[in-house]
């Protein structure tokens, strides 16, 4: 997409960090209060510096879609209501060197295995759980081999849409307002799908014995400091401030 043979693709944040480092932030531990938090800072200034950043890489951000919040989900005998019940704990990590810190901080030994992969490793033993939304948990049909889902909702790294920055001088201004104005239309009528295939999807894992636990999630908002105390890069420091002074 870089060089203009793809116009357009959905992809995680997580994945732009190899060329946008600043946007490993976004994997940080509890830097959103809650979802109304998150999609304040998203649709505000901060939000559109990253999409802006982009085109000094060729590429156009237009906007973000929710790709919900990342939840411990963990084997038989293995339950999780505070952090410190994550002590000891295999958890499989992405190969990212942020959220294996993520992980570190909340108490757990973070394994890294790959996404196919992770279906035998847990039904196995290999590792004690995994931690991913609700959709990726159902999709995979991961829960089959795990018992608990602990909703602590330690990161939401969102989506975003990109486009070849190619592709997007070639539209004419009044063809870029008019992808602008139906993404944002887009954006919240996928706000809604994902809200309600979440519970759909949690319902069901439910019904087919997936105990789901609403923890409180004081312990672990307490064991993530750790990963912030050793945060040394001052505008990430910054960035982080702002986004919590975001009302």
């Amino acid at each position: 997409m870089r060089i203009g043979t793809l116009d357009l693709t959905k992809v995680s944040m997580a994945a732009i960090e190899q060329f946008q480092p600043k946007s490993r932030l976004f994997s940080f531990p509890y830097l959103f209060r809650d979802d109304a938090h998150y999609w304040k800072v998203l649709e505000g200034e901060i939000g559109q510096q990253f999409l802006d950043v982009a085109l000094e890489n060729n590429l156009k951000g237009i906007c973000y879609f929710d790709a919900g919040f990342r939840s411990f989900y963990t084997r038989a005998g293995k339950r999780v209501e505070k952090a410190e019940d994550l002590k000891g704990l295999k958890i499989r990590a992405i190969n990212s060197e942020t959220m294996i810190a993520v992980l570190a901080s909340l108490g757990c030994t973070p394994t890294v295995i790959e996404w196919g992969e992770l279906y035998t490793s847990l039904q196995n033993g290999v590792v004690d759980g995994a931690e991913n939304n609700v959709p990726s948990l159902y999709t995979s049909r991961q829960y089959e081999a795990v018992k608990y889902y602990t909703l602590n909702e330690h990161t939401a790294v969102p989506d975003v849409i990109m486009m070849s920055r190619k592709s997007w001088e070639k539209l004419t201004q009044e063809e870029r307002d008019w992808l602008v104005s139906a993404f944002r239309e887009a954006v919240e009528f996928q706000k809604e799908l994902w809200r309600q295939d979440c519970e759909a999807q949690l319902a069901e894992m439910q019904s087919k014995g997936l105990e789901v636990i609403r923890p409180d999630k004081s312990s672990f908002i307490a064991a993530a400091q750790s990963f912030y105390d050793k945060l040394t890069d001052p505008e990430l420091v910054d960035l982080v401030e702002k986004i919590r002074a975001v009302e």
